[in-house]
């Protein structure tokens, strides 16, 4: 199977493995890895979610801050 593309550094490196070793790895393997590299982008993605969330937040508290002073 070709790699699919991923968002992150190591979903593409276990894709990478995967394609490297698809002849030497069981299918049920195969199959977990994938998943693998999925979970890590998604949480990949979720912790960038919440970075993005919590600077907004900094960024509304120092407007209040300078309200205030």
């Amino acid at each position: 199977m070709p790699a699919i593309s991923r968002k992150t550094a190591i979903g593409s490196l276990i894709e990478q493995f995967l394609d490297d070793n698809e002849g030497d790895i069981s299918p049920n393997l195969y199959s977990d890895l994938e998943d693998l590299a999925e979970e890590v982008d998604e949480a990949a993605k979720d912790l960038h979610d919440e970075v993005d969330e919590l600077q907004d937040r900094v960024k509304e508290l120092e407007e209040e801050l300078e309200a205030v002073e």
